[in-house]
């Protein structure tokens, strides 16, 4: 399976400062396949690179708010999850959305290049410019 393909559908604003009122830009993208994660950077060359401007809900935090005391197999199966489950947080040709806020760019005033990287079912993730 080829890694997703992104494309950006389209953004409020081009440009963005501290200035009230012009401090975010929404922006909407599409993937060509089911996505179990995702992310959008400013800058970098790669996942986890550069500033983190958006990313796919509930992934990241997922584990550290599950009690591992309180867990237990029998539990994890009663929500008919293992611990292998991919969960699809974005379906294929779904628009996607994030807001990049002025404040997540950390580099000062400069030309930022946004890029949304997405991982599918096979773990594969978005190229650099891909």
């Amino acid at each position: 399976m080829a890694a997703p393909l992104i494309v950006i559908d389209g953004y409020t604003r081009a440009r963005i400062s501290n200035q009230p009122g012009l401090r975010e830009s929404v922006v909407q993208f599409l993937a060509d396949q089911d996505l179990v994660d995702w992310q959008a950077r400013a800058d970098g060359a790669g996942v986890g690179q550069g500033d983190l401007v958006g990313q796919a809900p509930g992934v990241r935090d997922t584990w550290a708010k599950w009690d591992a005391q309180a867990l237990s197999w029998a539990s994890l199966d009663a929500q008919t999850r293992t611990w292998e489950t991919l969960i699809v947080v974005l379906p294929d040709n779904d628009i996607g959305e994030f807001v990049v806020d002025a404040g997540e760019l950390t580099w000062g005033d400069k030309v930022y290049r946004i890029n949304v990287y997405g991982k599918n079912q096979a773990g594969e993730w978005t190229a650099y410019g891909g």
